[in-house]
């Protein structure tokens, strides 16, 4: 079939369609808005660019033409910038093209095409004026527009033109005539389908656009006559006409679409406002659109317009309701039709000028038929389905009014019959619902209320005439109301309680406007009476029929109780029935004791209350206490009531017993409710009802409570009540005696450990304190001091202690001194405090760290009686909590301005011992007991934070420090240091203490400004001259020391050189002396007889040349090498005092250097005695020095210019050196838990000097193996390093063993033992790991390294043998769960192992505890599957968690399994390698980027090959053998060696060596004995197959297809060889 040729639309014809409204049909020629309109003349266009722009913007797609303008804003835009000139071509162009492109159906099109005509205007100025006409319209329209981006566009682009509302209603003016013109075009000849072409857009989008275009361009008009003058709009009057004649015009009116209709809408006011003369002549057709056929019209989206219009149309032109209508159906039916339909959405603001509306309207009806129907009307619109909920208020608003208007019309003889039929069923339905009447119902909302009243007020008599039904009705429904036993009674006393509501606020608003009351009290009255006769006969069971009397009594009692007859009723029903009513807790209870307080003008009321309290605590009493809630809430109520009658129910004692006996009975009920605590419900809402006393009593109560656990929660939350209920009576209690016990007790509990109970605590003190202001002065200071004073696990905590203290300087700021005095503690405290701590004597290991070092050993050593410490609950002492408040408050306040010198001093002295002390006690573990243990982390910050302070303080002192008088009166720390040296004297722990603190202080000031002038008024030469000088004497008498310093002041002489070590170098002379006279001393001393003075000596001695050794070389080296022979024998001797062995140990540290380069045999004796004194366990300082000296001997040895003595002594013993120092290693206790500093000193720098010394083949290594639990890190880790290095060292030893022996290799068993007992990893926390891995931790993984240090250098053999070793005894998988756990698989979420180096671990690396464990565990994950891959891949799949399975796959497939695969196919590289180079090997080709490895073997011509394909997952995933090519056998033993070639590798622990050496035997199995075909001379043959047909007679063999041919060629069946016949068979 010949396709048809589509005829292709024309604008012409697209006329002709017309529009749905009836429009002209054709129009000569396109207007500027049609889609026909003629192309823009481009050829005075030069810039090519443009010109391709201009032709884009009549191209179809919405994106292609924003794209051009913005291509012509930038070129504008350009111009504008080099102010060139824009050619005219453009802007007439542009005149052509704008108007279609300011209706486009994108609107970003709009919105551009907008905005580039205001650009193009400013760049082109008053040229823009002449194409004005053409687009000036079009410019305006877009003010108009649906959418609000293009809107703004528009009035920016205006904006920039014309700058001023002035200039813009010029612009209107001046173009007046084309505006209107281009908007007459607009409205009445475009068609949707003139202005869109229907073969690229759909009908939808087409329809769109011509309502755009019309509403805009009415809209545009409307705004013309708005803002002109009516001279100016009679100018052009013709072409307004044209629109106001044209009925097509006016059917706008009633358009689909709703933009269309408001824009007609608005046109109609602003010409009936403006020009209502022109509207004259054309009332019948604008009565018939916007009467007949727009109120009939669905006016969604333009209602209120359409009213508002209507409105203003009906003020101006009544007429259009009766002689200008035409209609079949009256006006009044179509207004009815109307209201019937509602707001359409429009909500409240319709109907507000609906009622406008109606005002105007002059078909009023003033019969009842004609108001009813209407009233009818507007009551089906409000009611409609479709109505807003927030419009029917209004409606009904409207409604009444309507109402009261129509009623002013109607006959008197219809107002009574209007009223109750159309205005009575509010009132009947709003006190008694009902569904089928649901058409009366008001809206539930205040503004109801107003409704009502109107209402009522309606009604008047209406009302009262009707009241006798309403009253009886309500009886009825009483009477009517359903049994207690009935499922429907709260549902049914509900109902009747809100109606009795209801009833009762509809009668207030009838007697504030009735003429005459009689009649409602009447009926009221009888109410009541009915009420109260049921209330009686059913016990007080209907509660609804209860609140109906309250309600109605509430609301009119001064009326009602005038009736005596009534009044005498509610007497004896107060005095007969509603005490036993309340006190059974009947349903109507609540109401009744409501209705007690509506009754309190009548006596009997007051009587009922007392009987119905009294008895309901009496059953309360007696009641448990899970059931007392509706009894104590009945109490409440009558209390909260109370007030109405005057009671002082404060002193009633009966009631105060029962507040406190109910109060602490619930309290000590851990299942009671906050509910059934009556106490704080009274005190918030009937404070006055509470006495004193009884306040005081219950607080008592719960201070106690708060001590007690079970009890503590409750009671916090009990006081947060009471706080809450009524905050004065609680800032009483706390102004009060007991209010310091009760807020120390809260500060207590905020440091539970119960995070929510401390949170409620620590809030509820800030608030008491708060709540009690000034008043809680005294309390706070009775709380520190007690804190201060008295140390016990009850105690407040520092914290609290000092945020006590700072909230109270800083509410006291004005009178900061005199609180000062009474928060600082004065000397006495702080004195006492640390007295006994001071009278403990330092360990002598502390020597090793002392400042003071051998000073130490001449204090005397006698333990004070037993120091029975007391901690508080954090486990701080007496001076260290004391310490803590003064560096906490000093730091946060400026209160140490405000104290003594004095006392600054003596504060100063104590913090610095303090600090000392503290430091000591973790320095050894805490030897003085001054903190607990577990409290290390909290001290050390003090420690620093106080170290801080006082330097802060010593920052200070600057002035007099470098002062030339220097007087240490004029400074509290000069004051403090000259005490110090003061109290440095004797051989008490005291002095000694002392000494430490003065030297810790002056070393700190000689940091922070150098060395002083003067110190104590007399220069430093001086001072150490008198120190040497003034504390010796010479004597020849042998009872006492020749030439001797006295020892008891020889720790004040150490603490002066200690502290002034680096301001001495100006005293070289006295230094000097006090050397030569201290080695004079020490030649002769014998240090048996001698031995006090021997250490003091020695000590003097080491604290000069210590820190200047350069004092040596000016020392004769003859006296020194005498010294040296003198005192060595000393340091071997046991009988002499283990003091002067470490301190001449300590000084041969220093003398040695000194005699390098002399020969002589003592080098040797030096490192002998060494190796003695080792051997016999010396105590930790001599072992110390020992090992200091024999570093440095290794480094004197190591020396260019030692002697050869010392190096032949040195190398002749590095053996025995060596076994010594590892005998140290072995005998350190693995029972002593202990970690103190000194003792890991003296590991560190034994784990050197063994690391630094050579150990071949040393034999005993099981005796190291127990030394990998060891607490010290530095001994477990130098046993690791030792065996490290050993283990694999002997593997190739055990495997050559194991094969001559032909036994089972085993692992040791000292080693499985370790491995045996697996740390719990749920017992480890993240506090364990905060300064080292936990020690056991350590060990157990250590222990597996060493494990896998088996397998390397070891045998296939020996390797199995460690393996089924540890399969038998299961080890790995404790090991793997451990890992597993630490690693976090068991949350889904592993460690990143990329972070670290998984192939190898060294446990010196990594600082941060957490990483390095880590990093083990990767590692040993890394091992278990390098040398245990089948019991590791057995463990994984034997794991329960779907979850861990799943984690440990994907995790070890992309961290751990590359690692094995690369090492695996390095493995086969290098066996290849190593393999003979004979014929008969396999051809390897290992391929790492495809994970495979292939092997190959040739025959013949043909391969023979397989390949090794590793998985992402291997090992924990099977590798897999594959048939590359096969001959020689067939498919079935082929297949048969790949399983035995993939079964070899899975079963020899993943050994692809070995499965390819099972597989090349299988090869050369299948061609041994093979020869070749005697008819083709290869050995395998076209099918890939060896010779198999055998010859009976010559024996040879054939290929069988060989044999075929040469049968079928020679046509016979013989042998090609014998020429016998041949059996095929």
């Amino acid at each position: 079939m010949k396709r048809q040729t589509k005829t292709q639309a024309s604008s012409g014809k697209a006329a002709s369609l017309g529009s749905s409204f009836g429009f002209t049909s054709g129009f000569a020629t396109s207007s500027s808005l049609s889609f026909a309109t003629e192309p823009p003349d481009l050829t005075l266009i030069s810039d090519t660019n443009i010109v391709v722009a201009f032709k884009n913007l009549a191209k179809k797609d919405g994106t292609t033409k924003a794209k051009a303008l913005e291509e012509l804003h930038a070129y504008t835009k350009a111009k504008e910038e080099t102010k060139s000139d824009i050619e005219d071509g453009i802007l007439q162009a542009w005149s052509k093209v704008y108007p279609r492109l300011s209706i486009d159906s994108d609107r970003r099109v709009r919105q551009l095409s907008h905005t580039f005509q205001g650009r193009l205007s400013i760049a082109c100025g008053k040229r823009t004026a002449t194409y004005l006409p053409k687009v000036a319209a079009s410019w305006l329209a877009g003010l108009y527009d649906t959418d609000k981006a293009t809107v703004r566009a528009t009035q920016e682009s205006l904006k920039l033109v014309f700058s001023t509302p002035q200039k813009l209603h010029n612009l209107r003016k001046i173009y007046q005539g084309h505006i209107v013109e281009h908007c007459r075009d607009a409205i009445l000849n475009e068609t949707a389908q003139t202005l869109s072409d229907e073969r690229s857009v759909s009908p939808d989008d087409a329809e769109a656009k011509y309502v755009r275009v019309v509403s805009s361009s009415v809209m545009l008009v409307s705004g013309l006559i708005a803002d002109m003058d009516v001279t100016e709009i009679a100018k052009h009057q013709p072409v307004y006409d044209e629109l106001y004649h044209r009925e097509d015009f006016w059917k706008l009116a009633y358009h689909e679409d709703s933009s269309v209709r408001r824009s007609m809408y608005r046109f109609l006011r602003v010409c009936l406002e403006k020009t209502p003369d022109s509207l004259s002549q054309n009332l019948n057709t604008i009565s018939a659109c916007f009467l007949v056929k727009g109120l009939g019209a669905d006016q969604t989206g333009s209602s209120v317009d359409f009213v508002e219009s209507l409105t203003a149309l009906t003020a101006s032109y009544p007429t259009v309701w009766t002689q200008h209508f035409h209609s079949k159906k009256p006006a009044s039916a179509r207004l009815h039709a109307f209201l019937s339909r509602g707001s359409r959405g429009a909500g409240s603001h319709f109907w507000y000028l609906l009622q406008h509306f109606i005002d105007e309207l002059p078909i009023i009806p003033r019969d009842l038929e004609g108001a009813v129907d209407l009233l009818r009307a507007l009551q089906n619109g409000i009611t409609s389905k479709d109505e807003p909920r927030t419009g029917v208020e209004a409606g009904w608003m409207t409604y009444i009014q309507t109402s009261e208007q129509l009623l002013s019309r109607l006959p008197a003889d219809s107002q009574s019959e209007f009223l109750t039929e159309l205005v009575l069923p509010f009132v009947t339905q709003y006190i008694r619902p009902d569904a089928a009447r649901s058409q009366w119902t008001l809206p539930n909302s205040l503004n109801s209320v107003d409704l009502l009243d109107k209402i009522v007020r309606l009604l008047g008599k209406t009302l009262e005439t009707e009241w006798p039904k309403i009253s009886s009705s309500l009886i009825d429904d009483m009477k009517a109301s359903m049994p207690e036993q009935s499922k429907g009674f709260e549902n049914s006393q509900d109902a009747l309680a809100s109606q009795g509501e209801r009833f009762a606020s509809i009668q207030e608003k009838a007697l504030a406007n009735a003429s005459d009351q009689a009649n409602f009290i009447r009926q009221s009255s009888h109410a009541i009476e009915e009420a109260i006769d049921i209330l009686k006969s059913r016990n007080g069971r209907p509660y609804g029929v209860a609140s109906m009397i309250e309600s109605v009594l509430r609301q009119a009692s001064d009326l009602l109780f005038r009736d005596v007859h009534l009044r005498e009723i509610i007497s004896n029903f107060l005095s007969n029935d509603v005490p036993g009513i309340i006190i059974a807790l009947s349903p109507s209870a609540t109401q009744l004791i409501r209705f007690l307080a509506t009754c309190k003008s009548i006596p009997a009321s007051q009587v009922a209350l007392q009987n119905s309290l009294y008895g309901l605590m009496k059953n309360a009493s007696s009641t448990e206490e899970k059931s007392k809630e509706p009894l104590l809430s009945a109490i409440q109520q009558l209390l909260d009531r109370s007030g109405a009658f005057g009671h002082n129910l404060a002193d009633d004692a009966e009631l105060q017993s029962f507040l406190v006996e109910q109060y602490n009975t619930s309290l000590n009920d851990v299942q009671s409710s906050d509910k059934s605590t009556l106490l704080p419900r009274l005190l918030k809402s009937r404070a006055d009802v509470v006495s004193r006393d009884t306040i005081d009593e219950v607080l008592a109560h719960l201070t106690e409570s708060l001590t007690i656990h079970d009890q503590a929660q409750q009671a916090v939350q009990s006081l947060e009540q009471l706080h809450a209920s009524n905050k004065p009576r609680i800032e009483q209690y706390i102004a009060s005696a007991g209010g310091s016990t009760l807020v120390s007790n809260l500060l207590l509990l905020s440091e539970s450990t119960d995070e929510e109970l401390a949170d409620e605590a620590s809030s509820l003190s800030a608030s008491l304190m708060t709540t009690a202001g000034p008043s809680s002065q005294p309390v706070v200071l009775s709380i520190i001091s007690k804190g201060l004073n008295e140390v016990s696990p009850n105690s407040v905590s520092v914290q609290n202690l000092s945020e006590l203290a700072e909230r109270l300087l800083t509410d006291s700021q004005n009178d900061m001194s005199s609180i000062a005095k009474r928060i600082v503690p004065t000397a006495s405290l702080p004195n006492a405090t640390l007295a006994p701590y001071l009278a403990i004597p330092s360990l002598y290991d502390t020597a090793i760290t002392s400042p003071l070092a051998g000073a130490l050993y001449l204090v005397s050593f006698s333990l004070p009686k037993t120091l029975e410490t007391e901690w508080d609950a954090y486990g701080l002492s007496k001076p260290l909590r004391l310490a803590m408040f003064l560096r906490e408050l000093f730091a946060r306040t400026s209160v140490f301005d405000c104290i003594h010198r004095d006392e600054q001093t003596n504060l100063l002295i104590f913090l610095e011992l303090v600090v000392l002390l503290a430091e000591e006690d973790i320095t050894t573990a805490g030897s003085r007991k001054l903190f607990a243990f577990d409290t290390e982390d909290e001290v050390l910050h003090f420690i620093s934070e106080a170290r801080y302070l006082v330097r802060t303080w010593l920052q200070t002192s600057k002035e007099w420090w470098v002062q030339a008088e220097h007087k240490e009166s004029s400074s509290f720390v000069g004051s403090a240091i000259q005490i110090l040296f003061d109290s440095s004297t004797g051989d008490s722990p005291s002095g000694y203490c002392h000494a430490l603190a003065y030297t810790s202080l002056v070393r700190e000031l000689v940091e922070l400004h150098g060395p002083p002038k003067l110190l104590g008024g007399r220069t430093l030469e001086a001072n150490l001259d008198g120190l040497r000088k003034g504390h010796s004497k010479y004597t020849r008498n042998p009872n006492e020391c020749e030439l001797c310093l006295r020892s008891i002041d020889t720790i004040q002489r150490v603490a002066f050189l200690e502290a002034m070590q680096t301001s001495l170098a100006a005293s070289e002379k006295a230094l000097l002396n006090m050397v030569n006279t201290a080695i004079a001393v020490l030649t002769d001393l014998d240090p048996v007889q001698e031995s006090t003075e021997g250490v003091s000596q020695l000590v003097t001695l080491n604290a000069t040349l210590q820190n200047d050794s350069a004092l040596l070389e000016k020392v004769a080296k003859q006296r020194v090498v005498f010294l040296v022979k003198h005192i060595l024998p000393w340091t071997k001797d046991d009988s002499i005092l283990g003091a002067i062995r470490a301190e001449a140990l300590r000084a041969l540290l220093v003398l040695l250097p000194r005699m390098k380069d002399t020969y002589g045999p003592y080098w040797a004796e030096v490192i002998e005695t060494l190796h003695q004194l080792w051997a016999s366990k010396p105590p930790l300082p001599i072992l110390n020095t020992s090992l200091r000296l024999f570093a440095a001997l290794r480094t004197l040895s190591e020396d260019s210019e030692a002697n050869d003595d010392l190096v032949d002594a040195w190398k002749d013993m590095k053996r025995e050196s060596g076994e010594s120092l590892v005998s140290v290693l072995k005998g350190r206790s693995l029972d002593d838990v202990r970690d103190t500093q000194p003792q890991r000193i003296v590991d560190e720098l034994l784990a050197r000097q063994i690391a630094k010394t050579p150990l071949q083949n040393y034999e005993d290594l099981d005796e190291l193996f127990p030394l990998i639990l060891a607490q010290s890190e530095s001994v477990q880790r130098t046993a690791f390093s030792i065996l490290d290095v050993q283990i694999p060292a002997r593997q190739e030893q055990i495997s050559f063993d194991a094969a001559l022996d032909k036994k089972d290799a085993r692992l040791p068993d000292e080693l499985l033992s370790l491995i045996l007992e697996v740390p719990s990893a749920a017992d480890l926390q993240e506090e364990d790991f905060k300064r080292q891995m936990p020690q056991s931790l350590r060990g157990y993984l250590l222990s597996w390294l060493l494990v896998f240090d088996h397998f390397k250098n070891s045998s296939y053999k020996v390797r199995s043998d460690y393996t089924e070793n540890l399969k038998e005894g299961g080890y790995l998988n404790a090991l793997l769960d451990l890992a597993s756990y630490l690693l976090q698989h068991s949350s889904g979420k592993p460690i990143d192992a990329s972070k670290f180096d998984i192939k190898n671990y060294d446990p010196d690396l990594e600082s941060e505890p957490i990483r390095d464990t880590q990093w083990l565990l990767i590692h040993l994950f890394y091992l278990s599957l390098t040398h245990l891959p089948l019991l590791t891949k057995s463990w994984w799949i034997e794991l329960r968690s779907r979850q861990k399975i799943t984690s440990i796959g994907a995790w070890s497939e992309k961290y751990i399994c590359p690692l094995i695969i690369e090492s695996v196919l390095d493995s086969v590289s290098k066996w290849d390698s190593a393999q003979d180079s004979s014929e008969e090997r396999l051809t390897i080709k290992v391929k790492p980027r495809t994970r495979e490895v292939t092997a190959s073997y040739l025959i013949d011509d043909l391969t023979l090959a397989i390949a090794v394909r590793l998985p992402d997952a291997y090992p924990l995933q099977q590798a897999r053998v594959e048939g590359i090519s096969r001959v020689v056998v067939d498919d079935r033993k082929w297949q048969s060696w790949l399983r035995n070639c993939q079964g070899v590798i899975a079963f020899s622990n993943g050994s692809i060596p070995d499965g390819l050496n099972a597989f090349h035997k299988n090869v050369l199995g299948a061609l041994k004995g093979q020869t070749e075909c005697a008819i083709c001379y290869s050995i395998i043959g076209e099918d890939k197959q060896l010779p198999s047909k055998k010859c009976g007679t010559c024996k040879n063999l054939f290929h069988s297809s060989c044999l075929f041919k040469w049968f079928k060629s020679s046509n016979q069946s013989t042998c090609p060889l014998c020429r016998n016949p041949f059996n095929y068979g």
